[in-house]
């Protein structure tokens, strides 16, 4: 699992309050990794401080109990009883086992990618600073986390440590599979890959709940796919998809003005490109934005977004026009082919990359990790234990 999911799970589900004292000496090393007989800051050695030792524990535990409940829900009966997930157990192992073992395997990659990028003279480049800038920003101030963490220990350029590793943990990646990396993916792989895991498409959805959140009646469902339809059949007589898009939100907006009610429609979002920026219309050099404003990326089970729409519009054929039905809405649909657009084809480059080579890739870092050297400070590991954790609400 990438740190970029790991840190964003975390930040969506809760706020975490560590509950060590302050005994400890601060920000001592907890792990260190490479050559044992190097001194501290030599290139060929690694020292695990206490506070990213804390950040990954807070990862496993996370990682933990997500997995437990995710095998009670499956096994579960009617029953509603209340599980304790730490004293459940995971690949038979018991709570604070594995997450000790999960948060040292993960610092065993932090400093593997950290030898590597020194190894091969790598670097960021300052756009990939000033992203990483950004994330930490984002969810130290942003969001408001950083007095919780600084308050256990963990301070903001720990944090800031602890990010710029995965974008180094990006550019490694590169090195190997970026276009003009080490092992490169050909670029009809790529492109391979881009079009077998997204599909490009216009789109009109009419969710099956009203702007009054009460689900529509049938009457109000069938007068739906029949409007619906009937956009499709002008679609297939010449009339452009951005006019009729239109056409339908001014109704809607108009009807909503008179009456305060009307179904709801709209678009799907595009998705979201590795930079976490969307599609925007704008007047620029080609292939820096879609060459339809209105047409959006569906991505498949593979993907970092993938969207239960995405089977059903695959199975069209590129022009197609048709009114699909989905357990949330009727969506009109123009099937329009992803390749066709440079945008497309140079945004989601990175993403193929690693649908095609992230296993590959991960089990490299894995093996690597696993045979360097580790030196354990157990007072620290033992200190900073899972079951001292505290799970409160930003609000509490």
């Amino acid at each position: 699992m990438s740190k970029f999911k790991r840190i964003t799970a975390i930040a969506l589900i809760f706020a975490v309050v560590l509950s060590f004292s302050a005994c400890r000496t601060k920000d001592e090393s907890a792990l260190v990794f490479g050559d044992l007989n190097a001194s501290q800051g030599d290139d060929s050695r690694v020292d695990i401080r206490s506070a990213i030792y804390i950040l990954y524990t807070m990862d496993a535990d996370r990682e933990f109990k997500t997995a437990v409940q995710d095998k009670i829900e499956q096994a579960s009966t009617t029953s509603s009883k209340e599980i304790d997930v730490e004293k459940e157990k995971l690949d038979d192992k018991d709570y604070k086992t594995w997450v000790k073992d999960k948060a040292v395997e993960y610092c065993s990659e932090y400093a593997y990618v950290e030898l590597e990028f020194k190894k091969l003279k790598l670097s960021l480049t300052e756009d990939e600073k000033n992203e990483c800038d950004y994330y930490v920003n984002m969810y130290w101030d942003g969001y408001g986390y950083g007095p919780i963490y600084e308050a256990n220990g963990v301070s903001k350029t720990s944090f800031a440590m602890y990010w710029e590793n995965s974008f180094k943990r990006e550019a490694l990646f590169n090195y190997y599979y970026g276009e003009k990396g080490k092992n490169s993916v050909a670029a009809a792989d790529v492109k391979a890959a881009i079009d077998a895991n997204y599909v490009l498409a216009n789109s009109l959805s009419v969710s099956f709940t009203g702007s009054d959140n009460k689900a529509l009646t049938d009457k109000e469902k069938a007068e739906a796919k029949k409007k619906l339809e009937a956009y499709a059949d002008r679609i297939k007589k010449g009339e452009k998809f951005a006019d009729l898009k239109a056409e339908y939100e001014a109704a809607q907006k108009e009807q909503q003005n008179t009456t305060g009610t009307g179904t709801t429609a709209a678009t799907t979002t595009v998705a979201t490109t590795t930079a976490g920026t969307t599609a925007t219309t704008t007047t620029a050099a080609p292939g820096s934005a879609p060459l339809d404003a209105t047409a959006s990326i569906f991505g498949g089970e593979k993907t970092a977004s993938p969207s239960g729409y995405f089977t059903d519009i695959k199975k069209l054929k590129t022009g197609d026009v048709k009114v699909l039905e989905f357990t949330d809405c009727y969506m009109l649909v123009v099937r329009q082919d992803v390749l066709k657009d440079p945008y497309y084809v140079k945004n989601y480059d990175s993403s193929a990359r690693h649908i095609l080579k992230d296993a590959e890739f991960d089990k490299k870092v894995s093996n690597g990790a696993k045979e360097l050297d580790i030196e354990r400070n157990n007072g620290a590991v033992n200190f900073y234990s899972p079951d001292k954790l505290v799970y409160t609400t930003k609000a509490q």
